[in-house]
């Protein structure tokens, strides 16, 4: 009896054993086969048992399937509209600064330049609408030039009319369209002043601050800095620290020049 218990118990460790290495043999292949498929097809986990993708799940699906498959001008025309509508809100101070750049026509002698650019937000992730806007600044003085950019004029020494403010569209490209204006919104603005300007930078720099808090009231929006952070009191202490330096740096290359 002890013989046949013994037996008992090495064929059944055998036996044991033999379906252990066999699971761990498809386990090992099935691991495998995943490891060289595509990285999404855990996917099909979803279609295999009926459950319902989520939306961005989809959309990764699609993207992955549009890799291997032609598109037809119907899937090219989608593609276009979702482009169209994925535009991305400025929102980097250098960023920013690109879009003054971009938009600003005004050439300034050879020389210390600034620009002083500050934010208009709309509030609780709203956008401005195009009826709006085209309100604000027409109230402000504003007028909108060929080139898509509101502008702000103002007399020289001389008496002519010349840019002292520029606005521009926080979404790139930063410009405005006159005829779609109507249908047009916006999450922001930017208004820009570029030193040197036709009047006196101190003054200019107060017609800034003044028409950025007008067209912030009119159109309910805060009044912000490049980096979109609200405008406060000691922020635009800073600007104006800017602003001494640049008027400082512009008296000493006239001492200079004078010198000469």
């Amino acid at each position: 009896m002890d013989t046949l218990r013994v037996s008992l118990i090495i064929i059944g460790i055998l036996i044991i054993g033999a379906i252990y290495l066999w699971g761990r043999r498809q386990v090992d292949s099935d691991d495998q086969s995943l490891k060289i498929s595509s990285p999404f097809s855990w996917l099909n986990l979803f279609e295999r048992f009926k459950l319902s993708l989520p939306k961005w799940e989809q959309s990764v699906t699609e993207d992955v399937k549009s890799v291997n498959e032609e598109l037809t001008e119907e899937d090219l025309a989608d593609v276009k509209s979702i482009v169209a509508e994925r535009k991305q809100v400025i929102s980097k101070s250098d960023d920013v600064t690109l879009i003054v750049e971009l938009t600003s026509d005004q050439i300034a002698p050879a020389g210390e330049q600034l620009f002083v650019p500050i934010t208009i937000i709309a509030r609780h992730g709203r956008k401005f609408t195009g009826e709006n806007i085209k309100y604000a600044i027409e109230e402000c003085g504003f007028y909108l030039d060929r080139s898509g950019v509101f502008y702000l004029d103002v007399k020289d020494q001389q008496g002519f009319q010349q840019k002292l403010l520029g606005l521009a569209n926080i979404v790139e490209p930063g410009t405005f369209d006159e005829e779609k204006l109507c249908t047009f919104d916006s999450p922001g603005l930017v208004l820009y002043l570029h030193l040197p300007a036709p009047i006196e930078a101190r003054d200019a720099f107060s017609t800034l601050i003044e028409k950025g808090r007008e067209l912030s009231a009119l159109l309910s929006g805060d009044m912000c800095d490049e980096t979109r952070s609200i405008l406060t009191n000691q922020t635009i202490s800073h600007l104006k620290e800017k602003v001494e330096a640049y008027r400082f740096k512009q008296k000493m290359t006239q001492i200079k020049n004078n010198r000469k």
